[in-house]
């Protein structure tokens, strides 16, 4: 199964030599492809399509960057022995681990985008991501 870490190696790989200026955001291209595809294979989307996508995360084309992506890595736990916790894991651009967030376990959405607005993202640039547990 591919996950989105397999996802980001592939864009990584894809743009080695063509990003001398660090100006592509693999986090947004990756957030494109999961978006657009799921979780796939970085070679089953047609080529013009896949380019297409790198250039609309190209920084100097003026495209939205965004900055972190957030999954869930732990549900239901229940250590403290009165409340249930889900962690939303977050990331950069790079795909490198910037923080974990406790947040009592919801149903619901708003839950976990408050909590991470109360950790001080902007959600215009936090994109949810699958596959965490």
């Amino acid at each position: 199964m591919i996950t989105d870490t397999d996802i980001r190696t592939q864009v990584q790989h894809s743009i080695e030599g063509i990003d001398e200026v660090g100006t592509i955001s693999v986090g947004g291209i990756v957030r494109d492809i999961i978006d657009t595809y799921g979780l796939v294979d970085t070679e089953t989307i047609e080529h013009d399509e896949y380019w297409a996508i790198v250039a609309r995360n190209d920084g100097t084309q003026g495209a939205d960057v965004i900055t972190n992506t957030a999954k869930i890595t732990a549900i239901n736990d229940t250590s403290d022995g009165v409340h249930s916790w889900d962690d939303i894991t977050v990331f950069d651009a790079d795909g490198t681990e910037v923080e974990v967030i406790r947040v009592e376990s919801s149903e619901e959405e708003g839950p976990y985008d408050d909590a991470l607005r109360a950790a001080g993202y902007d959600l215009d640039q936090v994109t949810w991501i699958e596959g965490g547990i």
